[in-house]
């Protein structure tokens, strides 16, 4: 076995998952629950990769101050419904889902949540 497949295989998956993806590299200071100077689209990417290695928390508090930025942020209000609803918190999801649509009919992350066309 080469050297690099035997670090592969002991690495966790969503780790190493999330090494190749560069989401460390990018955030990799961005441990402080609050982050000076980053903007709404940074802050709801850092969520989504948040979202993606499963610390939905941390996901949520990040689209929040995204959305305390810019409200009308729809993606912002999709990718927050949809972490809501990985937490089984429906009702919660379902509005933001219905704040995404009301500012953006064609969001495409709201229309697949939610079974629209």
């Amino acid at each position: 076995m080469f050297p690099i497949q035997r670090r592969i295989i002991n690495m966790p998956a969503r780790l190493y998952c999330a090494t190749n993806m560069g989401l460390f590299d990018r955030f990799k200071s961005s441990t402080a629950p609050t982050q000076k100077g980053l903007t709404a689209k940074e802050l709801c990417d850092k969520g989504d990769a948040l979202a993606k290695l499963g610390c939905h928390e941390e996901a949520l508090q990040c689209f929040d101050k995204a959305l305390a930025i810019d409200p009308r942020y729809a993606k912002a209000w999709a990718l927050k419904g949809a972490t809501l609803g990985m937490l089984d918190r429906h009702e919660e999801a379902l509005q933001c889902f219905d704040k995404a649509l009301a500012i953006d009919p064609k969001t495409n992350r709201t229309t697949r949540e939610t079974g629209g066309t």
